[in-house]
């Protein structure tokens, strides 16, 4: 990561701070078999819609990427494990999309 950004993790959540804002990493276990079985029982037990949710599959991972009005979300599922990569800051939009795209997941 570039010099400019500092990075702390507490109580299993990861945070790049930059003087531009924050991009926050969170993993959740699952017993899941699907991204979208994860988030669709998210959305019902939280009571929200992600319906805009764009799912896709890279690098043997499942994707989501949620954009609103207020932040951009991430989610990334594997091996039973959801990694969730978020920021309300559209000027680190791209350092998220960035940090996503060189995930890897190592047993």
């Amino acid at each position: 990561l570039p010099q400019e950004l500092t990075i702390e993790e507490k109580f299993g959540q990861t945070t790049i701070s930059s003087a531009s804002g924050k991009i926050f990493i969170n993993r959740n276990g699952t017993n899941f078999d699907s991204l979208k079985s994860y988030i669709t029982d998210l959305s019902v037990k939280n009571k929200f819609s992600l319906a805009g949710a764009n799912y896709s599959k890279t690098g043997g991972f499942e994707l989501a990427i949620i954009l609103t009005s207020n932040d951009k979300s991430v989610f990334v599922y594997t091996n039973n494990a959801v990694y969730l990569f978020t920021t309300n800051f559209p000027s680190l939009y791209p350092l998220l999309d960035q940090i996503v795209q060189t995930f890897q997941y190592i047993p």
